[in-house]
């Protein structure tokens, strides 16, 4: 028998200003067959952060199809293009997630099983890999068998806003402060400050944490066995401090 072609429903969140037309032109040429293409334009009016404005958009339209039509969920963003095998070979992988929004496949029995078919209504992606992991799915950030083309580096276009954020995710998540602080010092840039401040903006507020925020910290207390983190973090930040004098 030939192998069954997967039924692929893709949704790409948009602002009414971006251009989606060549994104769309790379989802068409993919060698699979994408069922069904959905660009989403809706603004969100609401004060809510970046991530979950995503969230309800996504799930906005998600509510209004039979998502047990599909056999995938492809997201994309606009900023992101892709090579005709990309999705073919990527799941060969075999991955029930594989992949941040810009790039996200997931496969839509476990998406309608364990999250109901919907987002987070506080994050758009990162909580699907993070709650696969830990309920014994097979989830990845980046192991793409054909990676994607992203035209710019995910989050700096978003700016100061988007990088607290993304620190009151590391909070709601589970991370300690100071695997937080060894994070966003590793990987410096000029909104690391915002990030810290996020995080500990959550922390003294907080902020309800996700379902899955305990096996989280009980896999950074381990670490904390491992001191040599600490100098390593140490050794960074000084030679941060010398490439700034």
């Amino acid at each position: 028998m030939p192998p069954t072609i997967p039924r692929v429903l893709c949704i790409i969140p948009a602002h009414p200003n971006e251009h989606s037309e060549q994104v769309v032109q790379c989802i068409k040429n993919q060698t699979i067959p994408i069922q069904h293409i959905e660009v989403l334009t809706e603004l969100i009016n609401e004060r809510l952060s970046f991530p979950a404005r995503i969230s309800k958009v996504i799930n906005n339209y998600l509510v209004t199809v039979d998502l047990t039509q599909y056999d995938i969920l492809f997201r994309a963003d606009t900023d992101t293009r892709f090579t005709p095998n990309f999705l073919e070979e990527n799941l060969k992988k075999g991955y029930d997630a594989l992949g941040y929004g810009y790039a996200q496949i997931i496969k839509m029995p476990i998406f309608i099983k364990v999250f109901n078919g919907r987002m987070n209504p506080d994050h758009d992606d990162g909580y699907i890999l993070v709650k696969l992991h830990f309920t014994g799915y097979k989830a990845n950030c980046d192991d793409y068998a054909v990676k994607p083309i992203l035209l710019r580096k995910s989050g700096f276009h978003h700016g100061s806003s988007w990088f607290a954020a993304q620190g009151e995710l590391n909070y709601m998540y589970g991370d300690d402060p100071i695997n937080v602080l060894f994070n966003t010092l590793y990987s410096f840039n000029q909104y690391t400050i915002f990030q810290i401040c996020g995080y500990f903006k959550a922390l003294l507020t907080r902020k309800k944490r996700f379902d899955i925020a305990l096996p989280v910290i009980q896999r950074h207390m381990l670490k904390f066995r491992h001191p040599m983190r600490f100098f390593r973090l140490g050794i960074y930040i000084r030679k941060k401090l010398k490439e700034q004098k």
